[in-house]
């Protein structure tokens, strides 16, 4: 039983005395035994007195050969995270030092998924928050039968990057296993996976993350992008090997590569200025296609997940940053749509605000030379060619979380139109039509804040929808 202590001196030598292990402790004498017993060290206080018995007791289970249920874990106190502590305002007042812990929790991840259930979704990553301030340990049990959603997994791997090390596993069922281990994102949650093989009908785009300001600069994780690497590329040679698992293969063409390249390039370099003052923001983003038997089990389905997250600003953080008659425009339309009196509505301003910036020609950085602000109707867009298909339940999906807004796209509203200037809109509402309020059961506020941004999608490929597109779009051939 080995002890990580970074305390005072009295209590490194507690630790000390707990090196002995098992093995040393039951090759004692008894007259040695007792002399180790009384050599614990105690300061003359309560919580000194009441760590020695802890010591004490730990020795004596040690010798008997009986189970230690927890390491002995001390750090030097409460260290801050930016997603915990936004998850959870309170973490720093809640928070106890490891030795005054005693409780110990489970958690149960069932419908983890910000495209289906993000309230749930949000409430689980809170729930394991509060369990890393006050537990002695806890488990967390990855029960969904599939990963419907690669997002959430990718958030509650920032969280363990800043976690206290008092989770101590749960139950994780085989098929999340096995796309966590196929995108990288095992060794970002710090699971271990003995035994589990990858599955070859998994496609996986690992994950990447760029390291923001004050990170380290050493490239020493298998996920950080170096400079030799080109994440969009990757993106576009990734989705080539999606399309190309259908019946007949399927891939690109020139106009698609092309479009997808300047997209994600698009906004993962609007991700690292717009989300952090000195633009030197991060980002992460990860992916997989599944291939999944459908109901009738005769048929397989191509399930292509993409998630890309980027902490730091929110989207309405970043638009006060913008330039006036911008800010002016937004707030008319957040003033004219806000609810009036308290809990009326599901959304407030921040998340009238997150709305408008999906719209064509809203950025914070200013057009007058270069016109900015078409990536996210872009994405929409791209995302509604390659996920077209006549079955309802294999619709694209998107969801973007910032802050408290949560914004879901899906039918009936995932199409956009096109106003007189020929920009697009895409309202999220019966009418598709910003002079009328959203849709609150599409539009509205989280009960906790992330800080920052979450793009969450979902799309099938459908052989025989792309090979009936032919002619009329371009970003398959």
């Amino acid at each position: 039983m080995k002890i990580k202590h970074i305390g005072s001196r009295k209590r490194r030598g507690r630790g000390k005395l707990l090196k002995i292990g098992k093995s040393g402790a039951r090759s004692l004498s008894e007259i040695e035994f007792q002399k180790l017993l009384s050599s614990v060290p105690a300061v003359a206080n309560k919580v000194g007195i009441k760590q020695r018995k802890k010591v004490r007791h730990t020795l004596r289970l040690m010798r008997r050969g009986d189970a230690v249920a927890q390491p002995l874990i001390i750090l030097k106190g409460f260290r801050s995270s930016q997603i915990l502590d936004a998850i959870y305002p309170e973490r720093e007042q809640i928070w106890l030092p490891s030795w005054q812990r005693k409780s110990t929790a489970s958690v149960d991840l069932r419908n983890f998924s910000f495209l289906d259930d993000p309230v749930g979704t949000m409430e689980s990553l809170r729930a394991i928050a509060e369990c890393e301030a006050r537990c002695r340990q806890f488990s967390i049990n990855f029960d969904d039968e599939l990963c419907r959603d690669i997002t959430p997994y990718m958030a509650l791997g920032l969280i363990r990057q800043k976690m206290l090390p008092v989770c101590t596993g749960g139950r994780l069922k085989s098929s999340i296993g096995r796309v966590t281990r196929a995108v990288h994102l095992d060794q970002y949650l710090r699971m271990r996976q003995n035994g589990l093989h990858t599955s070859a009908e998994i496609v996986p785009f690992p994950l990447r993350e760029r390291r923001g300001k004050n990170s380290s600069t050493k490239d020493n994780s298998a996920w950080t992008v170096t400079s030799e690497e080109r994440v969009d590329s990757k993106l576009v040679e990734t989705i080539d090997s999606w399309l190309s698992k259908l019946t007949p293969p399927r891939g690109l063409s020139e106009f698609g590569r092309a479009q997808i390249l300047t997209l994600i390039g698009e906004i993962l370099d609007n991700a690292k200025r717009h989300s952090d003052p000195s633009e030197d923001g991060t980002w992460a983003i990860a992916g997989f296609m599944e291939a999944r038997k459908r109901d009738d089990g005769a048929t397989t389905s191509y399930v292509c997940h993409l998630g890309i997250i980027n902490p730091g600003d929110t989207i309405f953080e970043t638009l006060q940053r913008a330039p006036d008659a911008l800010k002016t425009r937004i707030e008319q339309f957040a003033t004219k749509h806000s609810p009036k009196l308290l809990l009326k509505k599901r959304f407030d301003r921040e998340t009238l605000w997150t709305l408008c910036s999906l719209q064509d020609g809203i950025s914070r950085a200013s057009s007058q030379n270069t016109p900015n602000g078409f990536g996210m109707m872009e994405l929409v867009d791209i995302v509604g060619a390659l996920g077209r298909t006549s079955r309802p339940s294999e619709q694209p999906k998107m969801t973007i979380i910032s802050g408290r807004a949560c914004l879901m796209i899906r039918p009936p509203y995932n199409k956009s139109k096109k106003t007189q200037r020929g920009h697009r809109v895409l309202a999220l509402n019966a009418a598709n039509d910003l002079t009328y309020a959203p849709d609150e059961d599409y539009v509205f506020n989280l009960p906790y804040r992330f800080p920052g941004t979450i793009v969450a999608m979902r799309f099938c490929l459908d052989g025989d929808e792309l090979l009936r597109a032919d002619g009329t779009d371009a970003t398959v051939a």
